[in-house]
């Protein structure tokens, strides 16, 4: 049992403050940095849990505006950011108070994908060779890129696709591959957590939009009509071609609003788009999800 002490007239604030003061200051000849993982959910369980009060708002911002300023104030201290939230939808929760809503222009973002094709492909072979997956010499080569290329080259996926194959009492090949991703996505029991890609756009995207006809439309709605459209996309897809498909379901009046939601979706790590500012899915993986759990496929 740990027993904190009594902070007394010190408020958090300030205490938060001295903390890291002593730490920098302690240790002056060393590089410090300060990894904070789900960084975003944190920020955003203040607004929810009091309901998104004035008081709440003030209360994430405030630590956003104390851990700036102590980057900007000791030379020797670096923080990272990580989550699978993004910070930009924390800050569209806050921005109504008063304190400065900036509180990352110092800091680069740095999207994590997933990995290049040859690594993918070393690393499914690795994880073959632990899993002790049985499969003959000659085809070995071929199933690690099935693998990569089944899986987007995301580590998760390969891991969960060969602990799979792992399973198998015969001799493994690329077509044990394929069907176990496409059996794993058609899960109803979701084995691989992929609902949450859908479930997710009701927090990520609140509130409701006027349609043409003067009604509201769930943003949520909104943007799964977008990844719909793009879900069926042969090519990546500009702006415009989004915009033209997306208004005739959903009788859509305001382009502007799809502009925002295509910045948002890629920002969520939904979508990517190339130098022509044209959209496509960013996981191959998800896309072919998407499909099946939305009932898109002919």
């Amino acid at each position: 049992m740990i027993k904190l002490p009594d902070s007394g007239a010190l408020g958090w604030e300030t205490m938060l403050e001295k903390a890291l003061d002593g730490i920098c200051t302690g240790n002056s000849t060393l590089r410090l940095v300060l990894m904070f993982d789900e960084l975003p959910y944190m920020l955003q369980k203040f607004t929810v849990n009091a309901s998104g009060t004035l008081h709440v708002q003030t209360t994430a911002l405030t630590i956003l505006d104390i851990l700036r300023a102590k980057r900007m104030q000791h030379a020797n201290l670096r923080m990272v950011f990580a989550g699978s939230m993004g910070l930009h939808h924390v800050l569209r929760d806050v921005r109504g108070s008063s304190i400065a809503a900036e509180p990352f222009n110092d800091m680069p973002s740095q999207p994590i994908g997933p990995l290049d094709r040859p690594d993918a492909v070393a690393f499914a072979t690795h994880v073959l060779r632990i899993e002790a997956v049985s499969v003959a010499d000659a085809d070995a080569e071929d199933l690690a890129m099935a693998i990569a290329d089944l899986t987007g080259s995301v580590p998760f996926y390969i891991e969960r696709v060969v602990s799979r194959l792992a399973e198998l009492d015969h001799r493994v090949t690329s077509t044990d591959a394929e069907q176990v991703v496409r059996r794993q996505l058609g899960d109803d029991a979701d084995p691989w957590e992929m609902e949450h890609f859908r479930s997710r756009l009701g927090v990520y995207y609140p509130g409701t939009t006027e349609d043409a006809n003067g009604d509201a439309v769930g943003n949520a709605k909104i943007a799964a009509a977008v990844l719909d459209d793009l879900a069926l996309a042969s090519e990546p897809r500009s702006i415009e071609e989004v915009w033209s498909a997306v208004k005739a379901v959903a009788a859509l009046h305001d382009r502007a609003k799809i502009v925002q939601l295509l910045s948002s979706l890629t920002q969520d790590h939904y979508l990517e788009c190339d130098d022509s500012k044209r959209y496509t899915f960013r996981f191959p993986l998800v896309r072919r999800w998407w499909v099946l759990a939305q009932g898109l496929q002919s």
